[in-house]
């Protein structure tokens, strides 16, 4: 997970509702053959709100490249989430 809700998952300001996340661009990954390989921005409205999937952020940087930087957190639901530190956000 990645921008306000992530912030807001650690204790940061809830400034806007919608979840952003970067993906894994990879084939289990991918709806069809046109979606979610390319690092582009694909906004999604969900019956839930918004949602944008981000294949890259910032300067390019990947899934993979992000992954070291985002700590699990464990929702009161107990769903475990990984959560861009608040580092990497600002």
């Amino acid at each position: 997970m990645a921008g306000d809700v992530a912030s807001a998952l650690q204790g940061g300001p809830l400034n806007a509702i919608g979840i952003a996340a970067v993906y894994a661009r990879t084939e289990l990954n991918r709806p069809d053959e046109t979606h979610l390989l390319t690092s582009s921005h694909q906004p999604l409205l969900t019956r839930f709100g918004p949602l944008d999937l981000l294949g890259t952020i910032g300067n390019g940087r990947s899934y993979e490249c992000l992954l070291p930087h985002a700590p699990e957190i464990e929702l009161k639901t107990g769903l475990r989430v990984q959560v861009l530190s608040l580092e990497e956000l600002g």
